[in-house]
């Protein structure tokens, strides 16, 4: 299949973290991929893969470059969230002409007015990652049932996997307003426990607006220790390399995902808390996308809440048998979230969209 995706831009996050997954996949599966998006810091992984990428402007001065590219024989059109469908839905109108089979992902919760977009009533398929959002979306009146829930895929590296000693935790995530609280609250948790734990360590990838604040934080505990115990080195397109050597990931959605993809322990907090990740929670720990924005978890990230979290992560999964679950998590993750699986799944609605385009159904 000649495929399209279409985003709003190529910057780091869990909308171009599965574009690239799923260019890996469907690539090796003989497919043809391009993507059509503003510029960012994914653009260059993308074109190392192969793939050839078409630079728009911002919505909605980008929707006369779609209708160019629209008028090329696509097999599949995809949009990566509700902004680029109806950019698509626009283009697809003036073309005049019948475009390519559409598929529309939505990526982390539904907000309410997202049933306003155009796009939800054109696509041939829509896709979600999300259980909330999945449940949110089969409530609307004229959807039809058939939304798919579709796993994140993620990359097996070959790096070796192993925790350093002394022990050293990473953090990944957006240092936003919202998620900041949480990367300070690791801070403080981390010099509680370093008495217990002699060199303990951290290190916070991430950009955002709470990123100077927890800098001066991080430097003010340096200059308290006499090391440099706590590191915020700033953004990373990926941050796995030092995700391989950690005792303990921090995170939500694709670098828990990740992270337990390869048998490392993870404290899943962002915007929520979710707590550590065992085999007894381990899917609900996906269907929630690791508690990521999702209500009825902890709703806010404290270093007195984290402390047995991180207690737990440095302690249980020490040992052969603590190893041994951490492996069984890792095979049931990879038969649904490997490469291969998730293009599969990728094909089969692919190939339903096509089938939904020719015979002109319609939500």
């Amino acid at each position: 299949m000649k495929i399209l995706f279409v985003l709003r831009n190529l910057k780091v996050g869990g909308g171009t973290t599965f574009l690239l997954r799923a260019a890996m996949g469907l690539r090796a599966r003989g497919h043809q991929i391009e993507v059509a998006a503003q510029n960012g810091a994914m653009r260059e992984r993308l074109q190392a893969l192969g793939v050839r990428v078409h630079l728009l402007p911002p919505t909605p001065f980008n929707r006369l470059q779609l209708w160019t590219l629209l008028k090329r024989d696509f097999d599949v059109v995809h949009a990566c969230n509700p902004t680029a469908g109806d950019d698509i839905v626009w283009a697809a109108r003036r073309l005049r002409r019948p475009i390519a089979a559409f598929v529309l992902s939505i990526h982390g919760n539904l907000p309410a007015y997202v049933q306003g977009n155009v796009c939800l009533r054109e696509a041939n398929q829509v896709m979600t990652f999300d259980q909330s959002a999945l449940d949110r979306l089969r409530q609307i009146e004229w959807m039809r049932p058939d939304v798919h829930l579709m796993p994140r895929p993620v990359e097996k590296r070959d790096l070796k996997v192993g925790p350093t000693t002394p022990p050293h935790l990473v953090m990944v995530s957006r240092l936003s307003k919202t998620k900041g609280p949480a990367a300070l609250a690791a801070i403080d948790a981390v010099e509680t426990l370093e008495s217990r734990f002699p060199g303990l360590s951290l290190t916070i990838f991430g950009e955002g607006s709470a990123r100077e604040a927890i800098v001066a934080r991080a430097q003010s505990l340096n200059a308290k220790w006499g090391r440099e115990a706590i590191k915020a080195p700033g953004r990373v397109t990926d941050p796995f390399e030092a995700m391989a050597g950690a005792a303990a990931v921090i995170g939500t959605s694709y670098v828990a995902l990740e992270a337990l993809f390869h048998a490392i322990p993870v404290v899943a907090a962002g915007y929520e808390g979710y707590g550590v990740v065992d085999e007894k929670n381990l899917e609900e720990a996906v269907d929630c996308n690791f508690g990521d924005g999702f209500p009825g978890v902890q709703p806010q990230v404290t270093a007195e809440w984290l402390l047995p979290c991180f207690e737990r992560v440095l302690t249980h999964f020490s040992d052969d048998a603590g190893r041994a679950e951490l492996e069984r998590m890792r095979v049931r993750l990879e038969a649904n979230h490997s490469l291969d699986a998730v293009a599969g799944r990728l094909e089969s609605i692919y190939q339903k969209a096509i089938d939904a385009k020719k015979a002109g159904v319609k939500r």
